[in-house]
């Protein structure tokens, strides 16, 4: 059993799901993958991540239903949204339901270590101040 904090990753772009792994590789973070928002919703349940990333635009379920069905799982678990399509629209569905994060793609390093610290530990920063992160 690892030591490293468990982060779900839910994205239907498996270069996406590479890129994250590359960037976690060698941190504290242990990466658990899925390729569809149904998985996810599974993973949730078996692993018991400290934070799930998820991907807005995905087929059959997009990263909004899914930040809905993780609240009914499990309500305190933070969600970082992800998305290639940032957008003020999209920032604040994110922030209205819940969302403890948001992450648009490109992004670096950097950028995706700031918003899992950001949301595992909460400082009060808004989802907004996720997106300008350089």
């Amino acid at each position: 059993m690892s030591n490293k904090t468990p982060i779900l990753v839910i994205d239907d772009e498996l270069d996406v799901l590479k890129l994250v792994e590359f960037l976690l590789w060698n941190t504290e973070y242990e990466l658990i993958k899925a390729s569809d928002a149904e998985r996810g919703l599974q993973l949730v349940e078996e692993t018991q991540p400290a934070v799930v990333i998820v991907d807005i635009m995905m087929p059959r379920m997009d990263g909004f239903t899914a930040l809905q069905r993780i609240r009914e799982i499990k309500a305190d678990l933070p969600v970082i949204i992800f998305t290639a399509r940032s957008t003020r629209s999209d920032e604040k569905k994110a922030e209205e339901l819940g969302a403890n994060g948001f992450v648009a793609k490109p992004f670096n390093r950097q950028k995706l270590l700031t918003a899992i610290e950001r949301a595992i530990n909460p400082t009060g920063a808004t989802i907004s101040e996720t997106i300008t992160e350089k």
